[in-house]
């Protein structure tokens, strides 16, 4: 039977010793094993309630939530409209008739003797705490996750003071608390606020900043559904004004000294945002920018240095990093230097200190008798610092010691999207003729310091690879104590090998047949070139060049790698059609490691690398070019992905004058490593093809419109998606009577292209004008007279083109929010291709003007896309060309 309860039933007595609010929404896969946990809980029934609070969800867990409430006397059920988690909390707690409260996420779990186990102890220890916490456990897709660190610091059961223990910190609601009906806290309720856990029981505690610790019992978080809201509502553009404003309220409490816990909550929030790039709220304008900067150094200012120091998930370089956002421009930080060490401090606290810099060494190559380097150097120092200068010594004589060029490295964006870090790199190459020995040092302000190495994880340098030396081109090379020994290659090589074969047979027989593979291959010196694109892509730059390559008598042998079902008759003919690879085969892995060059649309190595955890232990054989097409010219803003001194390549291949400067000057890169050709497709795009009466509307897929599951493939939210600006401005437009009556009245028809992220969402699209359409896949981009697009690097082959471009973009505010993954493109909107609208009329408007003017582009730009590529011809023959040379 269904409980039925007044409005008001707070009281000034309990009549239960625990009631466990759980809020129910759209949880009807997860819904039955949290009730089941209930059920399985060893508190005798008449002593605990659960209260299951229907919050207007619109699937099937209201019938179950009933079900179960009619079978257990101990579950009282209540439904209302939606209103949110917290309301629905609140709702509970109004209701509560337990001496304790215990919350519970309907899409998760508690282990059998949590509820008694927490109540007992709660019993012991009222006179002492207001909050007992209790083990918090992950689990995603039925494995046990690495718990939160704050159980680091609450080893047992007991009594916590939270400023002797300040990382024990509060964030989730799995905890107990005291009911004190009318005088209880309730959780805050603004939608705009997503941290009303923190707050809720960092209100609780704040009486006296003590909690009590339960060891026994487990909250076990579901963690398979929790991916898409944390993606989406923690940025910036959401939630940096509320955030910021709960803690600057926070701090105003404390005229002194504020609590080191309150401290603690502030940096631990810092601190996890600025790993996943969401802190800062990057869509205002300059001036209001500075100002929410600001807001943050000002609350920064009132932590001590230690908190940030010693936080348990603090990166090093990060800590430096809101040391100096704390600290601004204060004369008295400072770079100390001895002889054997050198520090950062202020005054007498020590922010920094060490005995070498780091070198880390991106690319180390021999080849033809040239060393390449690409590296940076790597210290939180430099934070602080004038630039630093950086000496190589070669074969140990200082008359031999070179001064290296540095610019400011993209790892200074370090393990987020922020600049966090002032790293400096470098590209050297030297002949390795007469060379003996290479060594770098330091020159910081004056300070000559040491260097130690730093490599990649598939660097056959790793010293955890167990390899004293590595042998190529003819060379032994070893490193040791900071200085790299070049010597002829002699018996030692077949020394290490033996050795490497011994150590192989005992920890990996997988890893030994394949370097003893290697080894057999290597000899026969097959010339193999392979060529990727990737899944889901269709005839793109690598495809291209494989056409063009694969003919011509020049003893290389060619393999296409697909890595999912291509119409093989459509695009191959009968010869090539045999040198179709699957991606990850036995033949594929065959091949690759004995590939001379590497030559692929898509840069990341999940794209081109058939293997996974053995790379390391091969990469000592390697010897292939890694040759990058792109698909597509790069203007959107992302350094700390494509800049070289993250790229493993050796040629990449660029279409325009914008691409060289761009390269060169925002990515690191030198004239050397470019192609100059243009792409291989530009070679089958027709320029001199009249366009047709045609539109298209191709806008990019949008990451904060999608979720993504536990097998990280990319999944819909429908009810998002339908209530944002982006679908509702794209459908306002292709279905605008304005917009009818112009096709009509200039004859043209609109064709829309969805990206294949977003295909999912199809079916929302529908189109009330005859003359708009969805496109045809495989329709030529000559056809089009009018190209709309937002973001997408695809407006740059209809630049190519010439044809008349508008840039459409309905959530440009949620685009420089980073929301998409990055915030800002080299080739700024504002000073794009062709005009910029942010809204459907706008469009409208904009595109009757292009339709008036015979869908000629303005002046300005036509002037700009007529000079902005590359006057070269035949791309694909000059790739081949440039490849068959080196």
């Amino acid at each position: 039977m269904i409980a039925i309860v007044p409005k008001d039933c707070r009281g000034p007595a309990f009549t239960k010793m625990v009631s466990i609010i759980v809020p129910v929404y759209n949880v009807e896969k997860y819904l039955p094993a949290c009730l089941d946990s209930l059920a399985a809980q060893t508190m005798p029934k008449e002593q605990m309630e659960v209260l299951l609070i229907n919050d207007g969800s619109p699937d099937g867990s209201a019938a179950i939530a009933q079900r179960y409430a009619a079978q257990y006397g101990w579950i009282r059920y209540f439904s209302k409209e939606n209103e949110g988690l917290s309301a629905t909390r609140n709702y509970g707690i109004a209701r509560a008739k337990g001496k304790y409260l215990l919350f519970l996420d309907s899409d998760d779990s508690l282990a059998p003797e949590t509820v008694q186990s927490v109540v007992h102890f709660f019993d012991k220890h009222a006179d002492e705490v207001d909050l007992v916490a209790y083990p918090d456990q992950p689990y995603q897709n039925g494995q046990r996750l690495r718990p939160h660190f704050r159980y680091r610091f609450l080893p047992v059961s007991g009594v916590y003071d939270l400023n002797e223990v300040p990382f024990a910190l509060m964030t989730r609601v799995s905890v107990a608390v005291k009911n004190r009906f009318a005088e209880n806290v309730l959780f805050d309720t603004n939608p705009a606020f997503r941290h009303e856990d923190q707050k809720y029981c960092t209100e609780v505690v704040s009486a006296r900043f003590k909690i009590g610790y339960c060891n026994k019992g487990e909250y076990r978080y579901n963690k398979d559904n929790a991916g898409s809201i944390v993606a989406t509502y923690f940025y910036a553009y959401y939630i940096f004004e509320s955030t910021i404003a709960w803690f600057e309220s926070l701090f105003a409490q404390y005229e002194g000294a504020v609590p080191r816990y309150v401290q603690a909550l502030l940096v631990n929030d810092l601190n996890w945002k600025t790993k996943a790039s969401i802190l800062l709220p990057t869509h205002y304008a300059p001036a209001a920018f500075a100002h929410a900067k600001a807001r943050v150094q000002a609350l920064l200012q009132r932590v001590d240095t230690e908190i940030i120091l010693t936080h348990p998930e603090m990166d090093p370089f990060h800590a430096q990093y809101f040391l100096q956002w704390k600290y601004g421009a204060d004369e008295t930080v400072k770079l100390l230097a001895g002889p054997r060490d050198f520090a950062v401090a202020r005054q007498d606290t020590l922010f920094y200190s060490a005995k070498r810099i780091e070198l880390f060494l991106t690319k180390f190559k021999l080849k033809d008798g040239t060393l390449r380097l690409i590296g940076f150097l790597k210290s939180p120092v430099f934070n602080y610092t004038q630039p630093p200068q950086l000496f190589a010594c070669v074969n140990g004589r200082a008359a031999k010691e070179i001064e290296l060029p540095l610019r400011e490295s993209s790892w200074s964006y370090y393990k987020t999207k922020e600049k966090t870090n002032r790293f400096w790199g470098f590209l050297w190459e030297l002949p390795t003729e007469g060379l003996r020995s290479l060594s770098f040092s330091v020159l910081l302000e004056g300070n000559r310091i040491d260097t130690t190495y730093g490599f990649l994880q598939d660097s056959p340098f790793q010293p955890r690879h167990r390899r004293a030396s590595v042998f190529w081109d003819g060379l032994e090379i070893r490193c040791e104590a900071g200085t790299f020994y070049f010597k002829a290659a002699g018996a030692e090589e077949s020394n290490q090998r033996r050795d490497l074969r011994r150590y192989y047979f005992v920890h990996s027989r997988r890893i030994l047949l394949l370097r003893e593979a290697m080894q057999r291959w290597q000899k026969k010196k097959r010339r193999i070139w392979l060529y990727y694109d990737c899944a889901g892509v269709r005839r793109d730059n690598a495809y291209e060049q494989f056409r063009h390559d694969f003919p011509l008598a020049d003893g290389i042998e060619r393999y296409y790698v697909v890595n999912d079902d291509l119409d093989r008759r459509a695009l191959f003919d009968r010869r090539s059609s045999r040198r179709i690879l699957r991606f990850g085969s036995k033949e594929h892995k065959r091949l690759f490691l004995q590939a001379e060059k590497v030559i692929t649309a898509f840069i990341e190595p999940k794209n081109y690398i058939p293997f996974s955890t053995e790379i390391p232990h091969l990469s000592d054989y390697f010897r292939y070019d890694l040759i990058y097409l792109q698909h597509g010219v790069l203007h959107a803003h992302l350094p700390w992905k494509y800049s070289l001194d993250r790229l493993n390549l050796d040629k990449e291949v660029i279409s325009t004058h914008f691409e060289r400067q761009n390269l060169i000057e925002n990515y690191g890169f030198s004239e050397d490593y470019l192609l100059p050709t243009r792409m291989p497709r530009y070679d089958h795009i027709d320029r001199d093809a009249p366009a047709q009466k045609k539109i298209l509307l191709a806008p990019s897929w949008r990451k904060y419109l999608v979720g993504m599951d536990a097998r990280q493939q990319w999944t819909p939210k429908h009810g998002y998606f339908l209530k944002s600006d982006y679908f509702r401005q794209m459908q306002g437009f292709l279905n605008s009577p304005a917009l009818a009556q112009l096709l009509e009245r200039y004859d043209y028809t609109l064709e829309f292209q969805l990206h294949p992220i977003l295909a999912f969402y199809r079916e929302h699209f529908q189109f009330q004008s005859p003359r708009v359409r969805f496109s045809v896949p495989g329709t030529p981009e000559s056809d089009y007279a009018v190209f709309l697009t937002d973001i997408s690097s695809f407006v740059f082959d209809f630049a190519y083109l010439r044809r008349a471009i508008l840039y459409f973009v309905p959530d440009l505010d949620l685009f420089h929010a980073g929301m998409n993954d990055y915030s800002a493109l080299d080739m700024p909107l504002e000073d794009g291709l062709g005009p910029l609208v942010t809204d459907a009329e706008q469009a409208v408007e904009a595109l009757g003007a292009l339709l008036a003017n015979d869908c000629q582009p303005q002046p300005q730009y036509r002037e700009k896309t007529e000079q902005l590529f590359l006057e070269t011809t035949n791309s694909c023959d000059q790739i081949y060309r440039a490849l068959i040379a080196e």
